[in-house]
């Protein structure tokens, strides 16, 4: 496996998480007005549920990246690359040897 897809699912979650946090947070604490006690824990409790409710759905996106159903980039079997060669440069050549006759 790569290693751009290694531990997409910690990372998505951190990322969802944080952002979710964040805005919650800034969110509560504008609109209560005042950096008050109350204010603070009020922010707090919907931070927490908040965080981990996005943090457990980007977990679920990073799963879905890191191992998706289709192969992103195909293999390319060693055999049938040698055994295929470019047609047109063939096609040029041969044609180039039949305007000489």
């Amino acid at each position: 496996m790569d290693r751009r897809y290694l531990n997409l699912d910690k990372r998505f979650a951190a990322i969802f998480a944080s952002f979710a946090i964040l805005l919650i947070g800034s969110n509560v604490l504008i609109r209560a007005g005042s950096l008050s006690f109350e204010a603070v824990l009020y922010a707090f409790k919907l931070c927490i549920m908040g965080g981990i409710s996005l943090g457990l759905l980007g977990y679920l996106i990073g799963k879905v990246v890191q191992r998706p159903k289709k192969n992103i980039v195909k293999p390319v079997d060693p055999v049938k690359k040698e055994a295929d060669k470019d047609l047109l440069i063939d096609d040029i050549l041969l044609d180039d040897l039949d305007d000489d006759e």
